[in-house]
């Protein structure tokens, strides 16, 4: 699916742009040790900024009190996966990822097809992939997930008449604080 290949796409992008430029060294941010160079050069990219702090909750909870500006929900997700250990938490939640964008994308279409039935869904889709915000979707931020429980729910409710959908809203209130 050409969905899924653009997402792999951005991730082997995103590897090899951080093999080239050289990073920026913050201080006062939370990190994450790897077992070895070849996992830290290879994963570093998606275990920083907020990502080292949504990972960092998921395998040992929220211990400071700054953590709590990160809502519980994309942590939650990303803690199923801690028995298979750091790499497996940061592999199984950009498949989770990719798959609750996808996910959010097929809502926005159905939302956007309620209200304009004559539109072009591929053009919807291209939107979705060619939006500045994509490459947020293809890291472990917590957009896809928000995205897809929000548009999920609303077309539940909006398009279904589907009282369901309220509990896919509420969990994104657990995602995010906007929304």
């Amino acid at each position: 699916h050409v969905f899924l290949a653009i997402h792999v796409a951005a991730i082997f992008a995103g590897i090899i742009v951080d093999q080239l430029v050289v990073d920026h060294q913050p201080t006062g941010v939370e990190t994450l040790r790897f077992a070895n160079n070849l996992e830290s050069s290879v994963l570093r990219i998606f275990a920083r900024w907020d990502a080292a702090h949504y990972l960092n909750i998921a395998h040992s909870g929220y211990q400071a009190d700054y953590q709590y500006a990160f809502f519980p929900g994309f942590p939650f997700l990303l803690s199923m996966f801690k028995p298979f250990g750091l790499l497996g938490s940061i592999a199984l939640g950009l498949l989770a990822n990719a798959l609750c964008h996808w996910g959010a994308v097929l809502s926005l279409k159905r939302i956007i097809k309620h209200a304009l039935p004559n539109v072009n869904e591929e053009l919807i889709q291209s939107l979705a992939l060619l939006n500045p915000a994509f490459l947020f979707f293809t890291t472990l931020y917590s957009e896809s997930l928000f995205s897809f429980l929000s548009w999920t729910g609303l077309a539940l409710v909006v398009v279904d008449g589907n009282l369901l959908g309220c509990l896919f809203l509420g969990a994104a209130s657990l995602t995010r604080s906007n929304g």
